[in-house]
């Protein structure tokens, strides 16, 4: 659920315009609470999807839900550290191998510009640049939810994320919960879980 709480009297600049002001915001509001649960959510123990850098090998807890995986230190993007990281993603929990085909690589904003991108940015013999070159075919993108020094890599497909929403996504309001502050609130609801 995302909610905000708007002055009335913003009313009197136009019902049109706070309309669009409210569905931004919530809007950016819900695709925020949707990064975060994607890739760090605990899981039903806190009402949250499963992220990424959970665990699932092991049982969770009743109260603080899925703990994080055990990070790897990756001090290089060589081939062969690439390639031992990558080599671990074949191995199922059940022993079993798979084949991947490409990975997604998830980074802080701050990371991507300090440490990717310096990587993995070549100049070519015309003179041009060309950037995110990995040793594997990898889509890397930067998210919010990780502090600088956290990434996640995995396997796009593997991840399944089930979205609805109640009355087709509308955003609801009512003045009667702070109808003394004259004031209006929107609200609107997203369900979702992933794992």
């Amino acid at each position: 659920t995302a909610f905000m709480v708007v002055s009335r009297d913003m009313l009197d600049l136009g019902p049109r315009w706070v309309a669009n002001y409210a569905i931004t915001m919530l809007k950016e509001s819900i695709l925020l609470g949707l990064e975060y649960g994607i890739i760090a959510g605990a899981g039903p123990a806190k009402s949250e999807p499963i992220g990424m850098i959970r665990d699932l090998t092991k049982n969770p807890s009743t109260t603080t839900g899925y703990a994080k995986q055990t990070a790897k230190k990756v001090t290089e993007l060589s081939p062969a550290t690439y390639g031992e990281l990558l080599a671990d993603m074949t191995k199922k929990d059940n022993g079993r191998t798979r084949k991947i085909n490409s990975v997604v690589l998830i980074v802080s904003p701050t990371d991507y510009f300090t440490k990717i991108f310096p990587s993995t940015v070549y100049m070519g013999l015309n003179g041009t640049y060309t950037r995110d070159v990995f040793p594997f075919p990898t889509n890397i993108t930067t998210s919010t939810a990780l502090d600088p020094g956290e990434a996640v890599m995995g396997i796009a497909s593997d991840y399944f994320f089930g979205i609805g929403s109640n009355k087709g996504g509308v955003i609801e309001y009512s003045d009667e919960y702070k109808w003394l502050e004259d004031l209006r609130t929107y609200k609107t609801k997203m369900y979702g879980n992933g794992k």
